[in-house]
């Protein structure tokens, strides 16, 4: 099974339709089974065209937009979204993921202390079941906000998915792989895939300054991940759409993991 995980950018990135199109023609040659997305966007003004989660799907939803190319190309694809809040006074952002596997359900839940589509700090956590196991899309804030810190979401997050049995997470925890809280997640019985694949490369997913992470601020750093509550067989680990593995298309990497 190959499952990646990027935070997109989306509309918001420069050159919009050109990564799009770099995006789309890497997944159809390497052929993910889930793809989870975050910071999944669409303009507050274009039309709907379907309901949703949160808010109603737009016809320049990111997620939508990936979907019906890699449809368009011969593949069978579904997206699910999750609106979430506003984001630079002109857009509608969300989780998504993305799959061509048979879903069986799917599951949201409210990590953050509040749900106010404007406040920035209102997090969720996507998921859908295949088979027997669960794949979550996450984006949660970082560890030093004393607002509503990591610490706080990933406890709501734990605590929501403490009983099933097969998990998988997948997205920006906005803390490095020092940090305290990527040691909090692990003290709760995950396992990082990086750290468990046979092949893995040096796993950096944030070059240089980005939005949350400014000046004075450590810029080499993993900060997206691929956790699973249990052990498994992992072959590799590989940092993509990096300028050496796929052209960059976001200012997050993605992560792919081969299990």
């Amino acid at each position: 099974m190959k499952i990646l995980t990027i935070n997109t950018h989306s509309l918001i990135e420069d050159n919009y339709e050109t990564k799009l199109e770099i995006f789309v023609d890497a997944i159809c040659r390497i052929r993910p089974d889930v793809i989870a997305m975050q910071e999944v966007n669409q303009t507050k003004t274009a039309d709907i065209v379907a309901l949703g989660r949160g808010f109603d799907v737009r016809c320049d939803n990111h997620a939508l937009r990936v979907t019906k190319a890699l449809n368009e190309s011969g593949l069978n694809y579904r997206y699910f979204w999750h609106g979430i809040k506003t984001a630079y006074n002109e857009y509608e952002e969300g989780l998504a993921i993305i799959t061509h596997l048979p879903v069986r359900k799917t599951d949201s839940v409210l990590i953050s202390k509040k749900d106010d589509a404007s406040d920035w700090r209102t997090r969720y956590a996507l998921g859908i079941k295949v088979g027997e196991e669960w794949f979550y899309s996450i984006h949660t804030g970082r560890y030093d906000d004393t607002a509503d810190s990591f610490r706080n979401q990933w406890e709501r997050f734990n605590t929501h998915v403490w009983e099933k049995e097969r998990v998988w997470v997948m997205g920006d925890f906005n803390c490095d792989s020092d940090s305290d809280g990527y040691k909090e997640v692990i003290a709760s019985g995950w396992y990082d895939t990086f750290c468990m694949a046979k092949e893995q490369d040096n796993g950096v997913t944030v070059r240089g300054a980005i939005d949350g992470w400014r000046d004075g601020e450590i810029t080499d750093m993993r900060i997206d991940y691929i956790f699973t509550n249990r052990k498994v067989s992992v072959k590799s680990s590989k940092v993509v759409f990096n300028g050496i593995n796929e052209e960059k298309v976001s200012d997050h990497y993605g992560v792919i993991v081969e299990a």
